[in-house]
């Protein structure tokens, strides 16, 4: 044989080796990278921790939907209360379903009967409009008392309750606003949106019918106290007489703390998973990576 047949042979030989070589790798590779893999991601701890911060994102979603539709419903509801008026059904037990509804009533004040409930903070854009003089911002925040006046239907024999709107907390303003001119007589037309009860907090005080001392709007409560049946309008602004209450004093108020959740949600979802990955998904440890490169290479 001559010399470049030997140097043929030795390099077929030499292949042959680094094949065995390369094979002899792959079970010591798979040895030492089986307790790892085994360890983590695929076992059943892995699984059941990968849960949270799925749920965290799907609870993130699910608020950024209940959030569209909480918008749509404050948008629903002040469309509403700037619809033309209907009348006042004939049951009155249906006015219930029609709250943030405007409706028109005609029918006789009872001043005699009037309470103050309170404190309320006036509307700005009510009292900028009304006339009673001031700026938005200095006025706007005055604090005092909703004037509510039982109202004489023409058109049944029912009694109901108007909130005529906002007057002053002082009493020397507030008797101002009481005035006989600021007092409608006889048969009058108003126009007001239909209000349920509201829900008192831990901070209000307990109504004081006894004392007459009325801090928030249960309706059964006051339509008892002043023999009405438990219906209840806010008049509208343009109900407003010249230099009386206040009228168009409805805001519509819906609880819409959506944003802060999906930010809490969404929060909890990148910080869980971002410890599930490290735990779990991380590479495997560089010395077995660089031992694993140098039997490949038959380094």
């Amino acid at each position: 044989m001559n010399s470049s047949g030997i140097r043929k042979m030795k390099r077929i030989m030499s292949q042959c080796l680094r094949l065995m070589r390369l094979k002899s790798t792959k079970p010591l590779q798979r040895s030492r990278l089986e307790p790892y893999i085994k360890s983590g991601l695929f076992n059943e701890g892995g699984i059941v921790l990968l849960t949270v911060p799925v749920a965290a994102f799907c609870l993130g979603v699910w608020q950024i939907q209940r959030r569209i539709e909480k918008l749509e419903l404050i948008k629903s509801l002040e469309e509403k209360t700037g619809n033309n008026p209907v009348p006042l059904p004939s049951k009155l037990d249906d006015i219930y379903d029609l709250e943030y509804q405007c409706v028109k009533v005609r029918g006789v004040f009872d001043h005699s009967k009037s309470i103050e409930l309170g404190p309320r903070t006036n509307i700005k854009d009510a009292m900028y409009s009304s006339g009673h003089g001031g700026s938005l911002l200095s006025t706007g925040r005055q604090t005092g008392f909703w004037l509510i006046t039982p109202l004489k239907l023409s058109d049944r024999n029912a009694t109901i309750l108007v909130n005529r709107g906002w007057i002053p907390k002082n009493k020397d303003e507030r008797k101002l606003y009481k005035r006989p001119e600021t007092q409608p007589e006889g048969e009058v037309e108003i126009v007001g949106v239909v209000r349920t009860d509201e829900k008192k907090n831990s901070f209000t005080p307990k109504n004081n019918p006894g004392h007459n001392l009325w801090y928030y709007r249960d309706i059964e409560q006051i339509a008892k106290n002043l023999g009405t049946v438990p219906v209840y309008l806010d008049a509208n602004l343009a109900s407003t007489v010249r230099g009386g209450p206040i009228g168009g004093q409805t805001v519509v108020k819906l609880h819409n703390d959506h944003v802060s959740y999906i930010f809490t949600w969404f929060s909890l979802c990148a910080i869980t998973g971002f410890l599930w990955y490290r735990k779990f998904v991380r590479p495997a440890p560089s010395k077995l990576l660089h031992e694993i490169y140098r039997r490949e290479k038959g380094l």
